[in-house]
């Protein structure tokens, strides 16, 4: 869990090399956290949850970032807030186009972004509609395909690789099948869109949580070891999903309604002739991970166990050796 641990003065951080690699890149305190190693150590996994969970939502000026060119890009909702850097080297290379999950920004995908720029590969991701830095507001699942696909075109040249999670996931799938010869793979993390069941709890909690402590429940259902952002992070969280209720509960409504999907993206993705990943954490409590099992049997299906909801967040060396693979496939 991300929580202050309990050191003394001058006490030294424990924590494995990769671990403090992984906080300088990101930009974590190491400090800050209570590790899940042996006797407390903080592991590789901790930065990584950190990153995606325990920053500030106004996210400007993260170590991250550094690099990055920033984005304002207009579409018919209003304007949507991405962070873009360009590959190295000549040729057409797909870029990574990263699409994040429902109540999310594009700050989850921290680490993944920090991996594809190390290896020299172009990356874009923006925040959707009603989420993050976006001012753009879309109340159904339909108005957020259209504000998204209005995007692309300015957010990158050539062959896109699209990568989506949970809601992300099915927006991705929708906007694939636009994209004809420019999609050049499709992974989905946790999708929405392949199944019937969804935790409406999750949805219902976050959208009327009237207290920080009611909050926490919910994001912890996030992730399978229940990893619990900073206060402060929790705090402004709510206010954010406070002044975007309104917009929020329509795209929701049009989301899932008493625990039943309303979108069901599977026509679209047995459609399409781009290679298909799909990751899905078996310990997953707002998305069962069998629903994976309806993808096309053409897909690469990874089931992991021990992970939730997140699985580009809790197992991120997995998560970024299948973007490898379809990026170099």
């Amino acid at each position: 869990a991300i929580a202050a641990a309990p050191r003394g003065p001058g006490q030294r951080v424990v924590a494995t090399p990769a671990a403090r690699q992984l906080a300088s890149r990101l930009g974590v305190d190491l400090a800050r956290l209570q590790g899940s190693g042996p006797n407390g150590r903080v592991v590789r996994a901790d930065v990584a949850a950190a990153g995606a969970l325990a920053r500030s939502p106004a996210g400007e000026g993260a170590a991250w970032q550094a690099g990055m060119e920033r984005l304002d890009l207009a579409t018919s909702a209003g304007s949507l807030h991405a962070l873009r850097s360009r590959a190295g080297g000549a040729g057409q290379a797909p870029t990574l186009v990263l699409l994040h999950g429902l109540f999310g920004d594009l700050d989850t995908w921290a680490g993944t972004i920090v991996s594809a720029r190390r290896a020299g590969f172009g990356v874009a991701a923006l925040d959707l509609p009603g989420h993050g830095r976006s001012l753009a507001a879309a109340r159904s699942f339909g108005e957020l395909v259209e504000s998204v696909a209005q995007a692309l075109p300015a957010l990158a040249d050539g062959p896109l690789a699209l990568v989506g999670h949970s809601l992300g996931a099915a927006l991705a799938v929708r906007l694939a099948g636009r994209l004809g010869q420019r999609l050049h793979s499709l992974t989905l993390f946790a999708p929405l869109g392949l199944g019937t069941e969804l935790n409406q709890s999750f949805v219902d909690g976050m959208l009327h949580a009237a207290s920080d402590e009611a909050l926490a429940r919910e994001v912890g259902k996030l992730t399978a070891q229940r990893t619990l952002p900073s206060a402060a992070y929790l705090g402004e969280l709510r206010q954010r999903l406070a002044a975007r209720g309104e917009v929020l509960a329509g795209l929701c409504a049009s989301l899932s309604r008493h625990g039943v999907q309303q979108i069901d993206v599977l026509p679209q993705l047995q459609a399409l002739a781009a290679p298909v990943s799909v990751v899905h954490g078996r310990d997953d409590d707002i998305i069962a991970w069998q629903h994976a099992l309806r993808a096309p049997a053409r897909a690469a299906l990874h089931l992991v166990p021990g992970v939730g909801h997140m699985p580009q967040v809790e197992a991120m060396a997995l998560a970024w050796e299948v973007l490898q693979r379809a990026l170099r496939g």
